[in-house]
């Protein structure tokens, strides 16, 4: 906790940011006010205070001051008050994100044998705040979609599957089967997925359709577009780079990402046009920077053209601030993690939210 309120307390970075008017994914945070930042399911205020604490991975706000707290066990709905409405078994990782007044998607995940062998697969699924679910894509049941559109990765499919994330404490190490039993293998491993908001391509490209979703299942380097409803693949794009996370549709219709690295190489931050391919480097890694990150990060566009990004890295962890020409506006490396494996106590998402109505709504538990 020490290191986490020593970073997020250093002005110039907050200074910074503050200037920024809010941005957020989904409707839940339409007001204006104060400017809060999140990462896991921590909220702290521009001057560094923490302002709420939920046990869980990843989170998201409702306005009315519910909660939607999702581990690698659970998902809940937390009341404004601090009691759990509801809770359902199930594998979630990476994102829970608000689509609309009264619902949200998440990814999760689902058992199954595939080639003989026990794999994780991942499953993206909307649910209402009753706890059910409406609508739901699932790598396992829709892999006769996926298959054609990944001829590059099929050679390490068809080899051993995918062995990534194999650690002690990694979340597909979680006894999830029938029979218990535990999983070390997945097909695919999805780590973001957003809504699209209307944008250049709307009216083009159905594919690009406001309320359409954009995934990135990056363990088979394929970034796709599911329906409204998902359960149609509407396009596709393979190979976009080795490993990247946090794709999303700008408003200009272009793909923001940021671009990790399995090699000796740097990360980046990029844009990719999905019609002509043609790619823009906002952000490069260097030896001087030294913003690398082989397996965690993400970016958000805030209003005014300036970018926040967050790495993780064992060695060095980074929060950024990178200007619309690429240059670092402010730089803060947060100290060690304190923990191994998924549930790192770290930077996998730092995002700006508005949350002046949820916090009005919603009551402190300390």
């Amino acid at each position: 906790m020490k290191w986490f309120l020593l970073f997020f307390s250093i002005s110039s970075l907050i200074g910074i940011l503050s200037s920024c008017s809010s941005f957020r994914s989904g409707p839940f945070a339409a007001s204006k006010g104060e400017d809060f930042f999140s990462y896991n399911c921590k909220i702290v205020n521009k001057s560094g205070k923490l302002i709420r604490l939920f046990k869980g991975d990843v989170c998201d706000y409702f306005n009315d001051g519910h909660v939607i707290v999702a581990s690698q066990k659970n998902l809940s709905l937390v009341s404004p008050s601090g009691g759990v409405l509801w809770t359902k078994n199930i594998n979630c990782h990476h994102m829970v994100r608000g689509t609309d007044i009264d619902q949200f998607i998440v990814l999760n995940s689902s058992f199954n044998t595939w080639d003989r062998t026990f794999l994780r697969f991942d499953r993206v699924s909307i649910f209402n705040l009753k706890g059910d679910e409406i609508n739901y894509f699932d790598f396992f049941e829709s892999r006769d979609q996926l298959l054609p559109l990944i001829k590059n990765s099929l050679k390490y499919l068809d080899r051993a599957t995918y062995k990534t994330l194999q650690q002690p404490g990694d979340f597909l190490n979680v006894e999830r089967s029938e029979k218990f039993r535990p999983v070390f293998y997945e097909f695919s491993h999805a780590n973001s997925v957003y809504k699209i908001s209307a944008n250049r391509l709307s009216k083009k490209n159905p594919a690009f359709a406001e309320g359409n979703y954009i995934v990135n299942a990056a363990g088979i380097n394929l970034v796709f577009i599911l329906d409204k409803n998902l359960k149609k693949v509407l396009w596709s794009l393979e190979s976009v780079s080795d490993f990247i996370h946090d794709v999303q549709v700008t408003p200009e219709g272009e793909l923001l990402y940021f671009n990790n690295t399995f090699d000796s190489s740097y990360s980046s931050i990029e844009l990719l046009d999905p019609i002509s391919l043609r790619r823009t480097i906002l952000f490069n890694g260097n030896a001087e920077n030294k913003f690398r990150a082989e397996s965690q990060g993400s970016v958000q566009r805030l209003p005014n053209g300036n970018y926040l990004v967050s790495k993780f890295d064992p060695r060095e962890s980074q929060v950024l601030v990178i200007g619309e020409k690429g240059q670092i506006i402010a730089t803060r490396y947060p100290k060690s993690m304190g923990s191994t494996g998924y549930n790192l106590d770290g930077l996998q998402e730092v995002k700006k939210l508005d949350l002046e109505l949820f916090l009005k709504n919603n009551k402190p538990l300390f």
